[in-house]
């Protein structure tokens, strides 16, 4: 299974580590999914006071592997001139989802839309 694993600086200077979750884990630990922005996939929120994860709609077919490894590719190609963000959104996608259960979350909230 995969996590991220960030560390979080504490008063007195010291790291803590977190473990991002998959989203069934979040699911069950009462975080609600809603579909975020439309204008910016990137464009990833928490609500910590609400307890809301904003994902933006990503509508997923045949063409949605070649398309991201092609822009991966591309962006790394161009790695000291632009941020890594297509690199950075499919690091969080394949850390929240792993299992069907997870991709199942995501349908049924609207975040992805299964064109294949």
């Amino acid at each position: 299974m995969s996590s991220c694993v960030m560390d979080v600086p504490q008063a007195g200077g010291q790291l803590e580590t977190q473990t991002i979750r998959s989203m069934t884990q979040l699911y069950r630990a009462g975080v609600k999914f809603k579909k975020g922005s439309s204008t910016n996939i990137f464009d990833i929120r928490f609500n910590i006071d609400d307890g809301i994860l904003e994902i933006p709609k990503i509508t997923i077919s045949d063409q949605s592997e070649v398309t991201l490894t092609n822009l991966l590719e591309y962006e790394q190609t161009l790695s000291k001139k632009v941020e890594n963000y297509i690199n950075d959104y499919v690091v969080i996608l394949n850390i929240l989802v792993n299992t069907p259960e997870d991709v199942a979350l995501l349908v049924k909230n609207g975040i992805v839309e299964n064109k294949l």
